[in-house]
Parts: structure tokens; C-alpha cells; sequence
């Protein structure tokens, strides 16, 4: 069991996909209480759940072999579902201006409108098989292991550019204003604008390996290595 657990305002959301039944499950935040539960006919899943404003309603979303699928955080009622994805699920969905952005390796990565779980476009290559996408102002960031960074229009999926680096990525590529940054597995941070140009902005190395994905917080980027957790920002 690998998925992250979700603080949603009053409970805690888990998606429990594992080899002795898949399900999806709402806790009480204050004291465990199970509020809700819905089984799930999909394969034992990697991925964490995230959720999502279309603008008309809250949506858990979900992505497991085969279906990514939207869920009610309220009761838990399937919303709608798409069967699209296959083989070991690792990364997590990521959602901008009604669309979710849902990857795997052995099936690319999909975009499916949040409305409705209709497939929009898709793309092929370079596609992660452990590090989640990010998606943010028209533009969709991927990082593989294969050790290429990746950035596609987000209405098309049209390839803007790519960026060859020397390792591959298990951390997630995060935005912060309008920078981008993703930790490859040796602890080098890959530092970039977010723009339909690749712009390096710097490769600092952390001087241990990474496989987290960080955190950024007042003006801070929390991060845990190989042998520490660092905390770095300006004094």
C-alpha cells in the first residue's frame, strides 16, 4: 500500500486499491468514524487521490488499472469513470481549467475532461512511470526516468518542448509561482521557468539522492533525502 492519505475539510479520504479488494474510503476527521465506502473493480494502485473544483462541484479523483474515475466526497457516489489507464499505476492525477491529466507508462498519459470523464487528447512519449504531472497555466510538465522533462500544451497535448538531463525522476515536478521544481533522483534540483520555453533558472545538488517529491511553503521548499530532511529558503 503506497497511496497518500487526503485531509478534505471535515474528513480524511483513502483509496485502499489493494490485491484483496479495491475501495475508496472517507474517515472522520475528528475521530475515525467511517462516514462512507465504495467499492472499486480495478487492480491494486500506487497513485494518491487528489480533489478537484470544476466550478459546479468538488470531485475525488482517482486513477488505478483500468479506470480513472471521479468520485462524490460527499457520499462517495461514482461521478463518472473512464476505462483508460493499465498496468502498475504510480502516478497521481493532476487537474487545471476543467481538465484532469491522469499518466502511466504502459498507457501514456490521458487527458480527460472533469465534467463529463471524456477523453480529450493524449500523448506517448516520454511518459513517467512513478512521478506524477503537474499542470498550470495552459501547460502540462512531466518528468520521466528516462531523464527527460517534458512540457505539452494543455489544450492539445501539442509538445512544446523537452529537456534531456543527465537521471531520471521518481519525485514529482512542483510549481510555485511561475517556477518549476523537480528533484532528480540524485538530489539535483532541475530549476526552470514556467513558460512554453525551456528556461533554466539553476541545478543546485542537494548532495544526496531524492526520490520525494517537495514541499513548498512560506517562501520554503521542504524536502527529504536519501539520509535527511532539509529545509531550504532565505533568511
Amino acid at each position: 500500500y503506497a497511496s497518500s492519505l487526503l485531509a478534505y475539510q471535515d474528513r480524511v479520504i483513502v483509496q485502499f486499491d489493494t490485491g484483496d479488494g479495491a475501495r475508496l474510503y472517507a474517515l472522520a476527521a475528528a475521530d475515525g468514524t467511517q462516514l462512507w465506502e465504495t467499492r472499486r473493480d480495478v487492480s491494486p494502485s500506487w497513485s494518491s487521490p487528489v480533489v478537484i473544483n470544476t466550478g459546479a462541484r468538488d470531485e475525488i479523483i482517482v486513477s488505478a488499472d483500468p479506470l480513472l474515475a471521479a468520485y462524490s466526497p460527499a457520499d462517495g457516489s461514482e461521478l463518472w469513470k473512464l476505462d483508460c489507464m493499465g498496468g502498475e499505476v504510480a502516478p497521481s492525477p493532476a487537474y487545471d481549467s476543467g481538465i484532469v491529466y491522469a499518466a502511466n507508462e504502459a498507457c501514456g498519459l490521458k487527458a480527460v475532461r472533469a465534467s463529463d470523464g471524456t477523453l480529450a487528447w493524449e500523448s506517448s512519449d516520454n511518459i513517467p512511470d512513478v512521478s506524477s504531472p503537474v499542470a498550470a497555466k495552459g501547460m502540462v510538465i512531466f518528468a520521466s526516468s528516462g531523464a527527460v522533462i517534458s512540457c505539452l500544451d494543455a489544450r492539445d497535448g501539442t509538445e512544446l518542448w523537452t529537456h534531456e538531463v543527465d537521471n531520471g525522476f521518481y519525485a514529482s515536478p512542483v510549481v510555485a509561482g511561475d517556477r518549476v521544481y523537480a528533484f532528480d533522483n540524485t538530489g539535483v534540483a532541475h530549476i526552470f521557468t514556467l513558460d512554453r520555453t525551456y528556461t533554466e533558472i539553476g541545478t543546485p545538488a542537494l548532495g544526496e539522492a531524492v526520490v520525494t517529491t517537495p514541499a513548498i511553503a512560506g517562501g520554503r521548499i521542504y524536502v527529504r533525502g536519501d539520509r535527511h530532511v532539509y529545509c531550504i529558503g532565505v533568511e
